[in-house]
């Protein structure tokens, strides 16, 4: 991973483009990742609805489907969206954020982002 931080979510479509305008203003050492629920890899159908949803919704950051890596992550995740931000080791950097909350997802990257 080339960023140092990674603000890492797993998303809901409504919430996809104001995201995508966030992700533009972030620090060079930080990048957004979604990662897009229901959706799994290695189910082509399905994977081809995660596609879609990102070309539907415009947006350009980095968009995951769901694989069995993310379990680690995915044991505390009940609702959707839920936000973490991890390094380039995987290690949680801040407090979890369930539900969309951009003034949470800004100061984070402000203060992180340094």
């Amino acid at each position: 991973i080339a960023h140092k931080r990674e603000l890492a979510q797993f998303v809901s479509i409504r919430e996809m483009p104001e995201l995508q305008k966030l992700s533009e203003d972030m620090p060079g050492n930080m990048q957004m990742i979604g990662i897009v629920c229901d959706v799994y890899a290695d189910e082509p159908d399905t994977a081809s609805a995660a596609v879609d949803i990102v070309s539907d919704t415009g947006v350009t950051y980095t968009n995951l489907t769901y694989c069995a890596e993310f379990n680690d992550y995915l044991y505390n995740v009940e609702y959707i969206p839920t936000t973490f931000v991890v390094d380039s080791e995987g290690y949680v950097l801040a407090e979890v954020i369930v539900g969309a909350d951009v003034e949470s997802y800004k100061k984070i990257i402000s203060d992180l982002g340094k």
